[in-house]
């Protein structure tokens, strides 16, 4: 294995020097990151590697979050997803709600920011846990310091908090995202379905924190509309509306 290792290091190191213009983030990778995390996992002072990490300071065997989620029995996993953006309609009690919306397998994820606003619930992260809390806090997970030091922030940020933006851009596309890099409590109750962690941004499953609290969500194939709550009266035909209350 170091044998390959090093043969695919020198490989490397050979392109390296005709693609690589010098400033960090205008290197060309041609090869999968796979192949560039492959030589870190051998040998991090190596120069590729330092390289790559410059670049992506975020991937878990650069960050070190690699071995923290071995420590605490949790894995992250590197993905490659097939995906469509903004697809879904979102309405809340009948109120329209715009957020950034990824589509994938026939589950709608959100950021989890929005995710929580749509809730009317607070989020906060415990970096010591790895675990983002919506809501209510289980007794006793996260110190007293720590959460005077989120509402701290919270006021801060509800005094320059923007309006939410308008318009979102629709289309398909393959990301890459690490898988289940932090978990999500919803009032102290653990989203056990895959979040993932997409430019910077964990997504969140919204049907599954929907769930938890109990709030039914229903979605309307002809206006691509998912539903959270009550649905207006004449949106829907009423033999879908009667199909959704009886569960079939």
């Amino acid at each position: 294995m170091l044998k390959k290792t090093s043969f695919l290091a020198a490989l490397l190191l050979m392109m390296a020097v005709v693609s690589f213009t010098g400033a960090a983030m205008a290197r060309d990778y041609l090869l999968p990151h796979s192949a560039y995390i492959e030589i870190c996992e051998e040998d991090p002072g190596d120069q590729l590697c330092q390289n790559f990490c410059e670049d992506f300071p975020d991937t878990p065997v650069c960050s070190g979050q690699e071995n923290e989620g071995q420590e605490t029995g949790e894995y992250v996993v590197e993905a490659r997803l097939d995906v469509e953006f903004n697809r879904m309609n979102i309405k809340v009690n009948g109120k329209e709600f715009v957020a950034p919306n990824i589509l994938y397998e026939g589950t709608t994820y959100l950021p989890i920011r929005d995710l929580a606003n749509l809730l009317e619930l607070d989020v906060n992260y415990y970096g010591a846990a790895q675990t983002a809390y919506i809501g209510q806090l289980p007794a006793g997970e996260v110190p007293d310091e720590v959460i005077d030091e989120w509402e701290k922030q919270r006021s801060e940020e509800s005094a320059n908090a923007d309006a939410a933006a308008g318009t979102l851009v629709r289309g398909g596309g393959t990301i890459d995202v690490y898988l289940d890099r932090v978990q999500v409590k919803v009032h102290g109750e653990l989203i056990v379905d895959s979040t993932f962690l997409y430019d910077g941004t964990t997504y969140v499953p919204m049907r599954a924190a929907c769930d938890i609290l109990e709030l039914p969500v229903n979605y309307y194939g002809p206006t691509s509309t998912a539903y959270i709550g009550v649905v207006p009266a004449g949106e829907v035909p009423k033999a879908e509306v009667d199909k959704w209350k009886s569960g079939k």
